[in-house]
């Protein structure tokens, strides 16, 4: 198993990268020998860029690691990446031991015109030219696009003793050959044992063929030793005319051999064929067998000799008459006039599952219904793969590689701020057969944001992580200061929030305009900081701040405009008792500023409208009118909009302002109020549902040109500080005052 997490859940390092070492991928070009001491005797290679300064040491440096050990500690996937073999030629060999550990090299990818050395051509492989060497516990797999090369071999072109060896190769041969040797694992060797070899080794065209001395087989070219070899290796090749060419599905040549079975295919072509002596050499097992062989099975899949004078079908053909074979069997299918060595069988009888005579049951396995294998090999046959694939939320989260009957074990729990990991679906316990897609899931986490006011708590609301803070535009209004909202997140984090609501003392001015009343109105919107600034948002007839506006929350009806419970001329609209105006206690701008502010009557509007011009502009860029009474003071009112449930309409072009009147012109209409308006294009006086929020612009009767100037002459002679609506002040602040001095009169005083 290779998981891309052991680090987290397994402390033993070291031990584990030798059992559950993960695939190292290589990028084409990094080349690292920092591992490399040339007093060491032996190296463990660790990554693909390891593997690949290995190669350069060898074939750049001469470093032909005799007498020392090289340890492949990881399987290396060289990504169909162009590989040039370790090592050039004689005088530049790879002469130690190279063992792979039972890891695996994948994706080879050799091609003739991309070496990195163009003095290396005739030495074709993973390692080219591996003299007085040996290679083992090795499994490869990979193609080779073979233009040139005398000696090719998957795993080596030259070498001492490989064994150990699984070897899953596509060989290309796309150019004619002279005086060749070409073998899936190797071209040349001295001893091969224990191997298992697949794949193909091909012609590319129909013209490239081979010429004389040409040596092909499914293992090996030509190898001396062979012992414990399987092949299943599909062989199709061009022989020219009646060359000497030598072709067997285990080896083109070999002296001695023993236990060795081929279940692959040989198909042979002769290109070029006039008659006459036909020179090649075709065995199922050996073209070329020269001293002793024994325990050996030739059961290929089928069999096309194409011409030839020495053909052993099945087995072999014997290049001495000293050559001696014993204890050996082949497929009758096949068998002709021609055979020399061993006894035809029926594929059922091979299959019977019945011991053949003379083989070892402790090196051969004998399985009804199947061909005759041996027992080390199973080892070395790479078990299938299969994957656990984990995604969250529908993005790919880990990928997990398994063997068959490996214990699953799900990853750590991916973690997200502000989400909850609500587990993966179904895993499954053991991998038996096929590969997993496993699904997982976030929640989004929601969160308490707790809204204090004067130390209590206003409200709660849960939130879903990172959705936007929005803090409430209603709370309580305490008369003669201004609320805010304390310093708070843009958006939910990943933890409850309280956010602290605070006052501040308000300052209200007013404007003599110059009306005929005397009326005076004030310099900003009642709730707002500045002139420019909206303010509250009040229904008509309603004191305190809502969420939401609209007859559903009106609070002199019971849901709707017809079912009025105050304020009310008809009886068609509810509740009569022909109350026309305000009474204090539903006067928005006397409540939250206290006497003597008040919301305007009917009349006192007509009159701002009646004498005073009205012009559009804007303040602090702000955009809304300017009122200019008849001595040239002024007065701005924002385009604040209105309320409809909680959304405001028209912010921005038109401007509502409540009255204290009932609705009572064109016809009887008491679910509505009047209300000041400029949309823009005209301004004046209409009515709109009580049930909307609108903007209040408080007026006064006081005078404060009357009481300007009158400074105390002593302030040991002030005992209590009271604002114009009553509060108890500790200083006296920048306004309107009431004294009260110790004698116990007031007096009111402007401080500017």
């Amino acid at each position: 198993m290779k998981r891309l997490f052991l680090l987290l859940i397994i402390t033993n390092l070291l031990f584990l990268q030798h059992l559950f070492a993960a695939k190292s991928v290589w990028d084409g070009r990094s080349s690292d020998t920092s591992w490399y001491n040339e007093t060491s005797s032996e190296y463990h290679i660790n990554s693909a860029a390891q593997f690949k300064g290995f190669a350069d040491l060898v074939s750049y440096n001469y470093c032909s690691f005799e007498g020392k050990t090289i340890y492949l500690e990881c399987d290396v996937d060289l990504n169909n990446q162009y590989w040039s073999p370790i090592g050039l030629h004689s005088s530049k060999p790879f002469s130690g031991i190279f063992d792979g550990l039972n890891h695996s090299i994948t994706n080879l990818l050799i091609n003739n015109e991309h070496f990195d050395y163009p003095d290396m051509k005739d030495n074709v492989g993973l390692f080219g030219y591996a003299v007085n060497s040996v290679i083992k516990n090795l499994s490869l797999q990979g193609v080779m696009e073979i233009s040139s090369g005398r000696y090719i071999g998957g795993v080596a072109a030259f070498v001492n003793k490989i064994e150990n060896i699984y070897c899953d190769i596509t060989i290309n041969l796309q150019t004619s050959l002279s005086s060749s040797y070409v073998g899936s694992v190797v071209a040349c060797a001295e001893g091969s044992s224990r191997i298992f070899s697949k794949g193909e080794i091909k012609f590319s065209n129909s013209y490239d063929v081979l010429h004389d001395g040409c040596h092909v087989g499914g293992i090996a070219g030509r190898s001396t030793e062979m012992n414990e070899c399987y092949s299943c290796v599909d062989l199709a090749v061009n022989i020219y005319g009646t060359s000497s060419a030598y072709v067997g599905g285990i080896s083109g040549a070999s002296t001695n051999i023993s236990n060795i079975i081929y279940t692959g295919s040989i198909s042979v072509s002769n290109i070029n064929y006039s008659g006459g002596p036909f020179v090649p050499h075709i065995g199922g097992i050996c073209a070329s067998f020269g001293a002793n062989g024994y325990n050996i099975i030739s059961a290929p899949s089928y069999f096309v000799p194409g011409e030839g004078w020495a053909i052993g079908k099945s087995i072999m053909t014997p290049s001495t008459s000293e050559a001696t074979v014993t204890n050996t069997y082949y497929l009758n299918t096949w068998a002709t006039e021609n055979e020399v060595f061993g006894t035809a069988l029926s594929e059922n009888d091979l299959k019977s599952g019945n011991p053949l005579t003379g083989f070892d049951t402790s090196i051969w396995e004998f399985n009804e219904n199947e061909y005759p294998s041996l027992i080390s090999l199973k080892s070395l046959i790479p078990q299938p793969t299969y994957t656990v694939t984990y995604y969250v939320d529908g993005e790919l989260y880990q990928i997990d590689d398994y063997k068959e009957g490996e214990t699953v074990i799900p990853p750590t729990d991916p973690v997200k701020e502000g989400y909850t990991f609500d587990g993966w679906g179904y895993v499954p316990p053991v991998i038996s057969g096929n590969s997993w897609i496993v699904y997982g899931s976030f929640s989004i986490n929601n969160y308490v944001i707790t809204y204090m006011i004067d130390d209590e708590v206003f409200l709660t609301e849960t939130q879903k992580y990172n959705s936007y803070i929005n803090p409430p535009k209603y709370y309580p209004i305490k008369q003669g200061y201004l609320f805010n909202w304390g310093e708070y997140p843009y958006n939910v984090p990943a933890h409850d929030v309280t956010i602290v609501g605070y006052y501040t003392e308000d300052y209200y001015e007013c404007v003599d305009l110059g009306l005929p009343s005397g009326l005076l109105w004030a310099t900003k919107n009642v709730g707002a900081a500045n002139s420019e600034s909206s303010g509250y948002y009040f229904s008509w007839g309603e004191t305190n701040l809502k969420e939401s506006y609209y007859w559903g929350t009106y609070k002199y009806c019971n849901g709707s405009a017809n079912t009025l419970t105050k304020y009310c001329d008809s009886s068609e609209f509810g509740n009569v008792d022909n109350k026309l105006t305000l009474e204090e206690s539903d006067d928005a701008a006397m409540v939250s500023w206290g006497s003597p502010w008040r919301l305007p009557t009917e009349n006192e509007a007509l009159e701002l409208y009646n004498n005073c011009s009205w012009s559009l502009g804007s303040l602090n860029g702000v955009n809304g009118c300017y009122v200019t009474g008849p001595n040239g003071n002024q007065i701005f009112f924002p385009f604040a909009g209105i309320k409809q449930y909680q959304t405001t309409l028209k912010g921005g072009s038109e401007m509502y302002l409540l009255t204290s009147s009932l609705y009572h012109f064109d016809d009887v209409r008491p679910d509505y109020g009047i209300v000041i308006f400029c949309d823009g294009s005209e301004y004046g006086l209409g009515g709109e549902e009580r049930g909307y929020g609108f903007t209040v612009r408080a007026v006064t009767n006081v005078d404060p040109n009357g009481i300007r100037n009158l400074i105390m002459n002593d302030s040991n002679e002030i005992d209590v500080i009271y604002d114009l609506q009553g509060k108890r002040l500790s200083k006296v602040k920048k306004g309107v005052n009431i004294i009260r001095t110790k004698d116990g009169k007031t007096k009111k005083v402007v401080v500017k």
